[in-house]
């Protein structure tokens, strides 16, 4: 098995994509980044979910955490639902509000208020609360300072296994 830039790697006991995990390593030549991973889909379509992310058609909401396609032409989160407390009249109060990639505003006060209501609970609540609490600090943390990404993600190489 030889390993070639942009070619694919393939074993002698492969068999199609859908049937097998794939290894891939993805390159970013203007930042010099390498992402490696594997997928049990098409390496081409979690390329394409990489750039989503990486040029922000993919985004992170405020409140819930939840990953969506955000409207291009207004780059809000689009309407969602999630189970929880943080629901306003069945859809996350996330909606229509900008992706924490761009905008805190949201989620710092609705953190405020997360702790608060910590305070106030007692029991499996409080456990809630805590997990709750301690995911939108590292979300918050996470883009606080985030610099708008350059370049694009491209297959440097890919195998694929019969795992």
């Amino acid at each position: 098995m030889i390993a070639e830039k942009g070619k694919y790697i393939v074993s002698e006991n492969t068999v199609p994509y859908r049937h097998n995990e794939a290894g891939y390593i993805f390159e970013n030549l203007e930042v010099q980044r390498l992402k490696l991973g594997m997928t049990i889909n098409c390496p081409a379509d979690r390329l394409k979910s990489i750039n989503d992310m990486w040029v922000q058609i993919k985004a992170t909401c405020q409140i819930c955490g939840g990953r969506r396609l955000i409207h291009l032409r207004d780059r809000l989160m689009p309407t969602h639902t999630t189970a929880g407390a943080h629901q306003l009249s069945g859809h996350c109060s996330g909606s229509f509000k900008p992706p924490l990639e761009r905008d805190a505003s949201l989620a710092e006060p609705y953190l405020d208020d997360l702790k608060q209501r910590h305070s106030r609970s007692a029991g499996t609540e409080k456990g809630s609360l805590t997990r709750m609490i301690k995911n939108l600090e590292k979300r918050i943390e996470q883009y606080k300072d985030l610099k708008y990404p350059v370049g694009k993600w491209n297959i440097g190489v890919f195998l694929y296994s019969k795992c």
